[in-house]
């Protein structure tokens, strides 16, 4: 496995966007499904009856977050996302999954 900095992160999803032509809101779901699976097959199968907190700042790090609590929601897990910063303060797709968040009613 390859790891990468924060700068080669935002690098490579600049480059998929604008070059590749992939919409930010489509990297966004990809990375929550993947991140919900294996927080499925690794964590969540070990445990049961949880409260699984998600903690979301105002940046794109925090749209994931909202996104994979969205899934977990969906999926009948309890979820209570905790979002650092004003909800005003949220641009883009990070802005987005809030919305659509609280119009599932996501806690």
């Amino acid at each position: 496995m390859k790891l990468v900095t924060a700068n080669e992160m935002q690098a490579i999803d600049r480059f998929t966007i604008e070059e590749v032509g992939i919409p930010g809101e489509v990297l966004m779901e990809n990375a929550a499904r993947g991140a919900l699976e294996h927080i499925k097959n690794y964590i969540l199968k070990h445990l049961s009856d949880v409260v699984i907190g998600v903690l979301c700042g105002k940046g794109n790090n925090g749209g994931d977050g909202l996104a994979i609590a969205r899934y977990l929601y969906q999926e009948g897990y309890l979820v209570k996302v905790f979002l650092f910063g004003e909800k005003t303060k949220l641009k883009n797709e990070a802005a987005l999954n809030l919305k659509i968040a609280e119009r599932l009613g996501v806690p």
